[in-house]
């Protein structure tokens, strides 16, 4: 019994140790991918941090730097037939990314890193990358061969790479099976279009994975592996239930872009471009299709203003959609609302977008100006290609990357804010020939004002009809309703305004001194045309002028007067001061 068990503890060993040795080799080959955002996002990150310091969200200021940190994913090495260094990775792990490194960490911890990896060309669909060392050097003789001719279910199989502890990337190698040899994925849940094929495999998949090849032995390569596929996916609640890219199709797109260049730039352009047009036209919200057209500088140089844009003039829908984007993956935000904003410039006020080509016309080879014809409207944008796909870098008037732009929006938010006109209730008091004090409450949507509530207004003299004049007091209750609308002139602001309202007259007077009082209750309308005025320079304070017509009947019940109507009927213009909230 003890020498069984002897047995088997000195096998495990030896095991360990060959899973060591092997796990070592692979790590030659396999390294981690570090990605630095652009400048102006990095700008923009930063002056996040300053806010979230002044006011003392420590937390918050070291989670921005975690991020400023950049994604990691996993890459490997892949040497061609002549010589060529590559590494292949996901196009998700480097889609983001203004500069890139590549690191190998050896078992003792040292490490050896690759500066300023270049991007060749990248496939969006099938989400693979393919990149090259600095001024395309060839550091190393072998990479990880691929194996095409495919496995079967129940092949064992490994993963290597290097999945995240917290925000640190750690070398992980480990064994599984593969559990259907040729599956496609649903695009989403409620989808019949599908995406693939992939290998579905057990081998462990974390994130920071994603690049990373699965591979099998293979007793002849220079790591004793090859690659039978790239690790892309990962199921969720699903337990050992990954994907990868099979080599096959990876390695025909490898060497396409790695060989001599197919058809003109300009053709492929063009066919971008008329997918760019079909997309746009779809009766819907389109900045999600948008946003795949963008390219890197394009997003980091209108980032800023597309928020600002969203923030006071998005819809509620669009506004969530994307601060969820933004709160998982800010820069990915960043991206939907520089869509959000070039959709926004093309839809009409019917919500239609009228898109035909007028032009395409070369700036040099990498870049070309394309001229659309947008709601009987030209409208020019500038294409560059980047990482080998045509992409949108400049698009109207607005998505320029202009940052004056963005310092006159900020000027005129900050001004529009302290010049406030949007009212959910608002106080006043004034006086006319008819002296009056009221206590309206106002409910506001959006631009246009439509105000309601009660107004009181006192008086001491009025007339009924055109038969006589009576000392009295008059109390009317005035159920309104009505319209405002602001015209900003930069530091002040006029609103016009139109009221209609109901009159609720408590009548109370004496015939002479010698009688006695008498109280009436009367009905009637009114109607009141003016104007408010603020400024910025006291928030919330106002002035009003109005023109108010009111008349009201009554039936008096008074032993001289007893049955007969009489109608009073006011002529006011009104001035005082208000205070909104």
């Amino acid at each position: 019994m003890i020498k069984r068990i002897l047995f088997a503890f000195t096998l495990l060993l030896i095991i360990s140790g060959i899973g060591f040795s092997q796990a070592a080799s692979i790590r030659d080959y396999v390294g981690v991918i570090n990605q630095t955002y652009h400048p102006s996002i990095v700008d923009f990150f930063e002056e996040m941090k300053k806010e979230l310091d002044d006011d003392g969200n420590a937390d918050a200021v070291k989670a921005v730097d975690r991020y400023l940190r950049g994604p990691f994913g996993t890459g490997f090495v892949y040497v061609d037939d002549k010589g060529d260094n590559y590494i292949i990775t996901n196009n998700h792990v480097i889609n983001q990314a203004y500069d890139l490194k590549f690191t190998f960490e050896k078992p003792d911890g040292s490490k050896v890193i690759y500066e300023r990896v270049k991007i060749l060309a990248v496939d969006e669909d099938m989400d693979i990358a393919v990149l090259t060392f600095e001024d395309k050097a060839k550091p190393f003789e072998a990479g990880l061969p691929f194996l095409t001719e495919g496995v079967n279910e129940g092949d064992a199989i490994f993963s290597a790479g290097f999945p995240g502890v917290g925000s640190t990337p750690v070398y992980q190698f480990g064994s599984g099976i593969v559990s259907n040899r040729s599956v496609r994925l649903p695009v989403s849940e409620d989808s019949t279009e599908t995406i693939g094929p992939y290998i579905q495999h057990t081998a462990p998949v974390d994130s920071g994975n994603s690049g990373g090849p699965l591979l099998v032995s293979q007793s002849d390569a220079a790591a004793k592996y090859a690659v039978i596929g790239i690790n892309t996916l990962k199921a969720l609640q699903r337990e050992s239930t990954n994907y990868a890219i099979p080599a096959g199709r990876a390695l025909e797109f490898i060497t396409r872009v790695t060989g001599p260049e197919q058809g003109g730039q300009k053709a492929k352009l063009e066919e971008r471009v008329a997918d760019f047009i079909k997309e746009v036209k779809e009766p819907r919200a389109v900045y999600e299709k948008i946003a795949n057209y963008l390219s890197n500088s394009c997003i980091a140089d209108n980032a800023e203003l597309a928020l600002l844009e969203l923030e006071n003039r998005g819809n509620r829908t669009v506004w969530n959609n994307i601060v969820r984007e933004f709160s998982y993956d800010p820069v990915s935000g960043m991206q939907l609302a520089v869509a959000w904003l070039i959709e926004n410039s093309m839809r009409t006020s019917s919500g239609v977008i009228r898109i035909s080509l007028e032009s395409i016309v070369p700036v040099n080879e990498s870049k070309y100006t394309v001229t659309y014809n947008i709601n009987d409207k030209s409208v020019s944008s500038t294409w560059e290609l980047e990482y080998g796909i045509w992409r949108i870098s400049t698009h109207g008037d607005t998505v320029i990357g202009d940052k004056s732009i963005v310092q006159e929006r900020e000027k005129k938010i900050t001004n529009n804010r302290n010049l406030f006109t949007d009212y959910s209730m608002i106080l006043q008091a004034g006086a006319a020939i008819m002296p009056d004090f009221a206590l309206p409450l106002g409910l506001k949507s959006g631009d246009i004002g439509f105000n309601a509530g009660i107004k009181v207004i006192m008086a001491d003299i009025f007339t009924f009809g055109s038969d006589f004049t009576l000392n009295g007091d008059l109390v009317l209750i005035q159920p309104a309703v009505g319209i405002m609308y602001p015209i900003r002139l930069g530091s002040v602001a006029i609103m016009p305004l139109a009221e209609a309202n109901v009159n609720i007259g408590f009548l109370g007077y004496r015939l002479d001194h010698d009688n006695p009082f008498f109280a009436e209750i009367g009905l009637g309308w009114g109607a009141k045309a003016g104007f408010v005025f603020t400024t910025k320079f006291v928030r919330g304070l106002y002035l009003y002028g109005n023109y108010h017509y009111n008349t009201v009947t009554a039936t008096a019940d008074s032993d001289w007067t007893a049955g007969k109507e009489y109608t009073m009927n006011s002529h006011s213009i009104n001035v005082g001061i208000g205070l909104g909230f």
